[in-house]
C-alpha cells in the first residue's frame, strides 16, 4: 500500500503579507516565557498596556519621549547570568504597541504587539509603517517563507531503572542521591521522572545523532564516575521504560510547522521507527508501549513511542536518530512525503535506504532480532562496553 503524507504550513496572509501566527498572552511576559520563545517568535499582548519582566537592560519608558505610557520594562533580578538563560534586551520601539527583543545570548529576535495594533488591518496596509518595520526585521514575507534548509535539533530523556551491583537488584531511583528529583530540578541532566522512581538521562539538544550520542555517553561516564556502585537498565521488567526523542528548532517557523503537524510527522515515525522498536519494549511497559504516543512541548513534540532498548546499542540508538531526523526534515523541507508499506504496516528494505545506508538500514531492521536473542546489552555499562570494542 502506498502512503502520501502532506504537510500544512500555519502562515497567516493578511493584506499581500504572509506572517507567522502569534501566541497570545495576556500575562506579564518574563524570564520563565522567554526560555520557549523561538527566533522570530511574535506575542500578541491582550491587555492595553505590555509588561515586560527580567530584561537584561533597558531604557525607562522616559527616555523614548513617548506622552502614553503603554509599556512597562523591568530589569532582571535574579541569581543566574542573564546569558546563561539567553534574556533579552530592548532592542526597538518603533511605534506604539510594538517592542522589538533580542536574545543577549543568541540573538534571537522576538516581537510582542499589543492586541489593538496586530488586529488593526489598517497596520497591515502597504505604505504603512507597521507593515513596513515587518517586512525589515523578517517577521513578515511577499511570498510564503521557505523551509528547504530547515534543521531540527534532537533531544531526548529517556528512562531507565537503577540497578545496584552489589545487591544485583533494581532499586528506586529516589534511593540514590545523585538522581535529582524532577520535581526540584527538572533540568538537570541525571534526574528521575515524575514518580522519581525511574532513573532519567537528559543530554541538551543536538543538531546531529552522533552529537546526541556523544552527549548521551558524556554524561553516562560522569554517572559512572560519581556512583559506580549502579548500573542504568533498559530491561523494562519493574518499570515501564520509555526512549523518549525530542524533536524541536530555534526558529519559531519551524516550531509552529512542527506543532501544526504533529499527527503527519509521528504517522511516519510510527511506520519507519515505531513499528520495528515496540516489541523491545518491557514487561512493564504495558499501555505505555503504543504507537502515536506524543506530548506537543514548546520547542516541538516529544516521540513516546520507541522504548529504552535502543540505549542497550548506541549504534542502533544513533541510526534511530539519524532515521528520524531525516524523516522530520525530508517533510519539512519538501512539504510532502510518500513511501509504500507491507502488511505490517512497516515499509519495505528499500524505503529505507532514503534515509540510510544498507549496513545502517539491516542493523536497524535486525534489532528487535537480537534483542529478543538476547544478543543486546541490557545495561548501559555494558553497553557502553561493547561499544568501545
Amino acid at each position: 500500500m502506498e502512503k502520501a503524507l502532506r504537510l500544512s504550513y500555519p502562515f497567516l496572509r493578511v493584506e499581500g503579507l504572509y506572517c507567522l501566527e502569534p501566541s497570545v498572552t495576556w500575562k506579564p511576559l518574563n524570564v520563565g516565557v522567554f526560555q520557549y520563545l523561538g527566533d522570530h517568535h511574535i506575542v500578541e499582548v491582550l491587555k492595553e498596556e505590555v509588561v515586560i519582566n527580567d530584561l537584561c537592560g533597558f531604557l525607562p519608558w522616559e527616555e523614548y519621549g513617548q506622552e502614553d505610557e503603554w509599556a512597562r520594562f523591568y530589569a532582571y533580578e535574579g541569581p543566574a547570568n542573564p546569558l546563561d538563560i539567553d534574556l533579552p534586551f530592548v532592542v526597538d520601539v518603533p511605534m506604539r504597541g510594538v517592542v522589538l527583543l533580542e536574545g543577549c545570548a543568541t540573538g534571537r529576535r522576538i516581537l510582542v504587539v499589543l492586541e489593538e495594533v496586530w488586529e488593526d488591518p489598517d497596520q497591515f496596509k502597504e505604505g504603512s509603517p507597521f507593515r513596513e518595520f515587518l517586512l525589515r526585521e523578517g517577521f513578515a514575507f511577499l511570498e510564503p517563507p521557505s523551509l528547504k534548509d530547515t534543521t531540527v535539533l534532537l533531544g531526548g530523556d529517556p528512562e531507565f531503572e537503577v540497578v545496584d551491583l552489589t545487591e544485583e537488584e533494581v532499586i528506586p531511583a529516589y534511593e540514590v542521591d545523585v538522581f535529582e528529583r524532577g520535581s526540584h530540578n527538572p533540568f538537570s541532566k541525571i534526574g528521575t521522572d515524575g514518580d522519581s522512581a525511574i532513573a532519567e538521562i537528559r543530554p541538551n539538544p543536538c543538531r546531529t545523532p552522533e552529537e546526541y550520542v556523544r552527549e548521551f555517553e558524556g554524561i553516562l561516564k560522569d554517572l559512572k564516575r560519581k556512583v559506580p556502585w549502579v548500573d542504568l537498565s533498559v530491561d523494562g521488567d519493574v518499570y515501564p521504560l520509555g526512549g523518549h526523542i525530542h524533536v524541536g528548532a530555534d526558529d519559531a517557523l519551524v516550531r509552529e510547522t512542527l506543532q501544526a503537524n504533529v499527527g503527519v510527522f509521528i504517522e511516519a515515525l510510527d511506520d519507519f521507527v515505531g513499528r520495528v522498536l515496540l516489541p523491545t519494549s518491557g514487561a512493564a511497559r504495558g499501555m505505555y508501549a503504543a504507537l502515536s504516543a506524543y506530548e506537543e512541548k514548546p520547542y516541538g513534540w516529544e516521540y513516546r513511542t520507541p522504548p529504552a532498548s535502543i540505549y542497550g546499542d548506541m549504534e542502533v540508538l544513533r541510526i534511530t536518530y539519524k532515521l528520524t531526523k531525516g524523516l522530520v526534515e525530508k517533510l519539512l523541507r519538501e512539504g510532502s512525503i510518500s513511501y509504500y508499506v507491507g502488511k505490517n504496516g512497516i515499509p519495505p528494505f528499500e524505503e529505507y535506504l532514503h534515509f540510510l545506508t544498507e549496513e545502517e538500514a539491516e542493523y536497524f531492521l535486525d534489532f528487535p532480532r537480537r534483542w529478543k536473542e538476547g544478543l543486546v546489552p541490557r545495561t548501559l555499562f555494558q553497553a557502553a562496553a561493547a561499544a568501545a570494542e
